[in-house]
């Protein structure tokens, strides 16, 4: 069923006015629009579902002088190792994540007592496999990225250290002001203003050290026997690499191109680019790239299918910084909405990606046509250690929220059953890491490492979350082909 949703049955997010209603600000108005719309939007649509049903799928030194190199951009003419394709894959386990199967790497975990010290660096940000490496020995442009060396946009070595001692300064960490003059540590000043979460700012979690110690398998164990999809536009596509890097001992340096999933020209012809890496034991890690939600409900769902991915696929979802006007989001977000739920069952298993911080120059971090492109803080938020944001002024309130397309969106997905990973918070204070992007007035993007890797441990904190929903796909779709997982497209 297309899905209608306009401007009568769904409401106006921002007034003319803030003494239209009589609530005497801005911000608490554009709260209560923000849950008008998503409220009538979802009542709208909410006949058609529910999060319980059945028949919906979604739901100054630092580390021993490591990364010291100078980080460069790629040399002229260089370019990205590309394969033969790989022969046959190995037959596929049912139940990935029941047969409790070792990880087909080694990976040591590097402690977090040992990354404090300076000794060790974390695999996130670019720390080599141990006890030995592999790939990580050969001369190769991806090698290279792997490290955060070059072949950028690479942050410069200090910036990466600066991220790592945030997360394992965060436990201690009561306050830490943002864009303020005066940094401060302690809140006993403000002691009893802030809401608790569930009136307050949009949830997070710290977990500085289990973020630090994560390894390549500890991920790979959810992803094991599937197609991890990474759909959305440049940001996602940063992403994908930075999650290449993470894998760099598990594929082969090869990328395969979207030709390789299918011969089916109509599935094939309309995409906008991407690419996939083959991983061990019948695993895919896939980029597709999408920039708006109409696109994706219109073209790129019903084509999954024959893209050939599978209900016990893993699917993360994204579309925001594209759309700069509330109206043409809502409408955005609708489209995706009614595609879902047409198509819920035949799709992999989603996880809606929230929209990311931009630094622009304005009070909110968001880009504003004809406005000055320099990144700066955003003003008058403070972080607690508990990751929660704080308004320290009553106009920040919509980014102590999450940002305007974070109000929109998120109420919908949760509606929906959808699974959110949840990267707002803890990207507000990285707004220097822009500045090392391949353009400077690029307050969107941002260097490696930084968002994108954060973003890794993100995901697979949902996919812990999720581990039950999970293990019920795979059930499922081993009892639709027999005793055996549907078979992978060789590529």
């Amino acid at each position: 069923m297309a899905l209608a949703c306009t401007t009568a049955t769904i409401g106006l997010l921002r007034p003319q006015s803030s003494e239209a209603d009589g609530t005497g600000s801005a911000p608490a108005m554009r709260r209560l629009r923000a849950n008008t719309v998503i409220s009538n939007l979802t009542n709208t649509i909410g006949s058609k579902f529910s999060s319980g049903s059945d028949t919906l799928i979604g739901s100054g030194g630092g580390w021993g002088g490591w990364g010291r190199k100078a980080a460069t951009l790629n040399s002229p003419g260089e370019t990205l190792l590309e394969t033969e394709a790989p022969a046959a894959l190995t037959p596929v386990d049912p139940y990935p994540l029941e047969s409790n199967l070792e990880c087909p790497r080694s990976y040591q975990r590097i402690r977090y007592e040992d990354i404090k010290a300076e000794v060790k660096k974390p695999y996130l940000l670019g720390g080599e496999q141990e006890p030995n490496c592999t790939t990580c020995k050969l001369d190769n442009n991806w090698v290279r990225f792997s490290r955060y060396e070059s072949n950028g946009p690479i942050c410069p070595w200090l910036m990466a250290f600066t991220l790592a001692s945030l997360y394992w300064s965060f436990p201690d960490l009561t306050v830490s002001y943002i864009g303020s003059d005066t940094p401060r540590i302690g809140n006993e000043e403000f002691e009893g203003q802030y809401a608790e979460p569930d009136g307050g700012g949009e949830l997070g979690a710290p977990d500085g050290k289990e973020l630090l110690e994560l390894t390549p398998c500890d991920l790979f164990a959810y992803l094991r026997g599937r197609t991890l999809w990474l759909v959305g536009d440049s940001m996602t596509q940063a992403a994908m690499r930075a999650m290449m890097a993470f894998f760099i001992e598990f594929w082969d340096l090869g990328e395969r191109w979207l030709e390789t999933l299918t011969d089916d020209r109509w599935a094939l012809d309309p995409l906008h680019g991407g690419w996939c890496i083959e991983l061990p034991e019948g695993t895919r890690i896939c980029h597709l790239r999408a920039n708006m939600g109409d696109w994706l409900a219109d073209i790129l769902m019903p084509r999954m299918v024959a893209l050939g991915a599978r209900t016990n696929d893993i699917a993360v979802v994204n579309f925001a910084v594209w759309i700069n006007e509330w109206h043409e989001y809502r409408d955005n977000l609708a489209r995706f909405a009614g595609a879902y739920m047409t198509r819920g069952a035949e799709l992999p298993f989603i996880i809606w990606r929230d929209a990311s911080v931009q630094h622009f120059n304005s009070p909110d971090g968001h880009y504003k046509p004809g406005m000055a492109q320099d990144c700066q803080p955003i003003p008058g938020m403070s972080l607690d250690h508990r990751n929660y944001l704080h308004a320290l002024d009553v106009e920040q309130a919509e980014v102590e929220q999450g940002g305007w397309r974070n109000m929109l969106s998120n109420p919908l997905m949760e509606r929906l059953g959808i699974p959110i990973q949840h990267s707002w918070n803890k990207s507000v204070p990285l707004d220097s890491y822009h500045h090392h992007f391949h353009e400077w007035i690029d307050c969107t993007h941002s260097c490696h490492p930084s968002v994108y890797q954060i973003w890794i441990y993100d995901l697979y904190k949902v996919l812990e979350d999720n581990k039950s929903r999970l293990i019920a796909l795979d059930r499922a779709a081993a009892q639709q082909t027999g005793s055996h997982a549907p078979p992978r497209p060789e590529i």
